[in-house]
């Protein structure tokens, strides 16, 4: 009985022996894991502070380009307030460069219409020189391209006179030529073209460069008749106005020259 009672123990010691063992190589194992949280842990911290400091960081620079923004609006509107009062001022300047244009060729091609301009000498004989030299050189560039504009009309004028005869109306009378109606009957060509035929105008003939040659039909019942029609300009244009100064002022200068 005591043998058998001793082996009970014995077995009972070897099973909490072993039990023991596993137990301690469990605490080992979760030591070690414990370690390698504790690893981690720390790494997630160290991770969580740079990516608050990345978030700072991130903050300050999204205020400044905010206010870099805010800056660049103002700037903006800025320059588009001078884009527009430019834009003003070059329609402007434009403007007065077209009309200054037209004034220098009204005064090229008819100086004795303008009182003399008040010669102001800067008292340097060259620079003087120099001033009137450019004055020559635009009256000649003005009077050289209505010379080509007058060349162009011409060499019109001169085709459609290969081509038919022309008729010269002045371009008041454009509007009243007759239709001839049914009722009237046919009458033969060279009458129509005698009926139609207006006076010309000798004291716009100087003026005629600046006409321009249309075709017109005109009916005559179930016939049509093609007409070359040069027409001028009308009475009121500034043209018009200037041939008829300079015929006052020569009318004016008729009697002093009797009296002599």
């Amino acid at each position: 009985m005591k043998t058998f009672g001793l082996e009970s123990l014995h077995m009972k010691q070897r099973s909490l022996l072993q039990q023991l063992d596993r137990l301690a190589q469990e605490n080992e194992d979760l030591q070690g894991t414990v370690g390698e949280a504790e690893e981690e842990k720390a790494k997630l911290v160290d991770q969580i502070a740079d990516i608050e400091r990345e978030r700072k960081v991130l903050r300050s620079q999204l205020q400044e380009q905010q206010e870099i923004v805010k800056v660049l609006q103002q700037e903006k509107q800025i320059l588009e307030e001078s884009a527009s009062s430019l834009d003003r001022q070059l329609v402007e300047l434009k403007q007065s460069l077209q009309e200054q244009r037209e004034r220098e060729k009204l005064l090229a091609l008819y100086p004795e219409l303008q009182p003399p301009p008040e010669f102001e000498g800067t008292g340097d004989v060259t620079q003087d020189m120099e001033k009137q030299l450019q004055a020559n050189n635009l009256r000649i560039t003005i009077l050289e391209e209505e010379n080509s504009r007058l060349r162009a009309t011409l060499c019109k004028l001169r085709e459609k006179s290969h081509q038919e005869p022309l008729r010269l109306v002045p371009q008041t009378q454009l509007w009243s030529i007759p239709h001839v109606t049914e009722s009237a009957g046919l009458e033969p060509r060279h009458e129509v073209s005698k009926k139609a035929r207006p006076q010309l105008n000798l004291r716009d003939t100087s003026q005629s460069s600046l006409g321009s040659v249309h075709e017109r039909r005109v009916s005559t019942g179930g016939t049509h008749q093609t007409l070359n029609v040069l027409t001028f300009p009308p009475e009121n244009s500034p043209i018009s106005a200037i041939a008829r100064a300079k015929q006052v002022k020569g009318w004016r200068r008729t009697p002093s020259s009797e009296r002599n």
